[in-house]
């Protein structure tokens, strides 16, 4: 069943008091509470947010691993378990239904590990979590039409560099994420900030010394919403942070020279909205309730809560957005046309293979140097029984350039490593975008071969020469390795 989302784009980050004005004022709007949940896969805690969607508020719960140096999301070798935590903790948890999946992971401090020492959280890595994540929330019970919503970045931070991003632009970061979920997720989450108190900083159009083709206050949301790519457009998009920034200029945060900003700031988001040719936002979350920080606490400022009050009794809605015209499927195909793969290889060995292959997709495949997620040359090993066996590394064979649908190429000196224990395997060869599918898993078909099994040979045989007489794929590889 579809999600209801609450009339109001107002909200605060953290429950309290704040709510029981909004509730008064009949502009039930929205409240995000964030997390630290772990990565224990058998973790089953969880929390009960029905008061909150009682009373009329859309509930957003961002899921984070931890904080600090537990980071936002944890190390990769431990995405799968963070992605059952997350499973366990939106199963057992009740008046939820929208999620977001760590928080401005491109920021050193969010790493795990910290700074500077902590796993850099790139673009692919996090679409890696996300995914997972995404997937297990949505295999829980009653939760298959949960939105599970897109991590916000830290503008104008440029601690991620990466290949294709040497200068740390945010924006860039920002759709490279994007570029490798679409069109798999659900909403989009944004944080915005001026360098300073001042209420007219909300309209400014300063330029970013850095990078000057963004905005260097709150507008630089319009720059996130324009780079937000084609095939997104009908997605929500939520801003889930929003303050004087405290932590750029030695500004102070929520001072009361600032009294305007919040009426400000719901003006502006409004007037993006009422045009029909944005991509509207449906939320404008304030950071944040809790005391504590003095330059981030609104719960202790009787002058932000009076401007929030002047602000809600303004008549900002939600504005859903237009359902973004469907990309057709992808298709992950390839043609095997001939191979001269080894009849026998030594075990936990590497040995070398041409092979034809032909482009029988419905889009380019990108090469190393021109894309986050290249296509690449791979195998897999089966055993007898089909089931698949792990080799020492999963080398990959690049692409020479970028193949349009239609071409042939020839891959020369294509690597394959042999599993480690002797015994009659079947190598398969297939092609991998690389962080999204394997061809053959993503309904292509990777060379067809039948395992024949054989005794394992009872001592250890030399490479065999290299057969050069090409043969169709279509045959069977029983490939004995000793």
């Amino acid at each position: 069943m579809p999600i209801r989302f609450p009339r109001y784009v107002f909200g605060i980050h953290g429950h309290g008091a704040w709510m029981d004005a909004v509730q008064a004022a009949g502009r039930q709007g929205w409240v995000l509470i964030s997390e630290a949940i772990g990565s224990d896969p058998k973790d089953g805690s969880s929390e009960d947010y029905t008061l909150h969607a009682s009373r009329g508020f859309g509930v957003i719960v961002r899921l984070n691993n931890g904080y600090d140096d537990g980071g936002t999301i944890p190390h990769s070798s431990h995405y799968r378990d963070f992605a059952q935590r997350c499973k366990n903790w939106v199963e057992r948890s009740k008046g939820a239904n929208i999620w977001i999946i760590g928080n401005e992971t491109n920021l050193a401090a969010e790493r795990p590990g910290g700074r500077p020492n902590g796993q850099v959280i790139t673009p692919q890595l996090y679409a890696q979590c996300y995914r997972l994540c995404r997937d297990t929330i949505k295999s829980a019970p009653g939760h298959a039409n949960d939105l599970v919503l897109v991590s916000g970045v830290g503008p104008w931070n440029s601690d991620t560099l990466y290949p294709g991003n040497e200068k740390g632009d945010w924006v860039r970061y920002f759709t490279d994420i994007l570029d490798l979920l679409k069109p798999n997720c659900d909403g989009i989450t944004i944080h915005t900030y001026t360098h300073g108190s001042d209420p007219s900083l909300i309209f400014s159009d300063q330029p970013d010394t850095v990078f000057p083709q963004y905005h260097y206050h709150f507008r630089a949301y319009r720059d996130l919403m324009r780079a937000i790519p084609r095939e997104l457009k009908g997605l929500p998009v939520f801003i889930t942070e929003a303050q004087p920034d405290p932590q750029r200029d030695n500004s102070a945060g929520w001072q009361t020279d600032g009294r305007g900003w919040v009426s400000n700031a719901y003006q502006e988001v409004n007037d993006w909205n009422s045009n029909p040719a944005n991509q509207p936002i449906q939320a404008l979350i304030l950071f944040r309730w809790k005391e504590g920080t003095p330059a981030w606490s609104i719960a202790d400022k009787p002058w932000v809560l009076d401007d929030f009050a002047a602000a809600i009794r303004n008549e900002y809605r939600v504005r859903m957005p237009n359902p973004a015209p469907l990309p057709p499927p992808r298709l992950y195909r390839a043609t095997f046309l001939g191979s001269d793969s080894p009849s026998s290889i030594v075990a936990n060995s590497e040995a070398l293979a041409d092979l034809g292959v032909r482009n029988d997709s419905n889009f380019v495949w990108k090469a190393d140097s021109s894309s986050l997620t290249p296509v690449r040359l791979g195998y897999r090993w089966y055993d007898g029984e089909g089931r698949e066996v792990p080799a020492r590394a999963g080398l990959r064979t690049p692409l020479p350039r970028d193949i349009q649908p239609g071409q042939m190429l020839t891959l020369t000196n294509a690597r394959v490593v042999a599993p480690p224990s002797p015994d009659t395997y079947t190598l398969r060869w297939d092609m991998l975008e690389e962080g999204v599918t394997w061809f053959g898993d993503a309904g292509g078909t990777p060379t067809p071969s039948r395992a024949t099994p054989q005794p394992t040979p009872r001592s250890p045989c030399a490479t065999t020469a290299r057969r050069r007489g090409k043969r169709a794929l279509r045959q069977a590889q029983g490939i004995p390795c000793g």
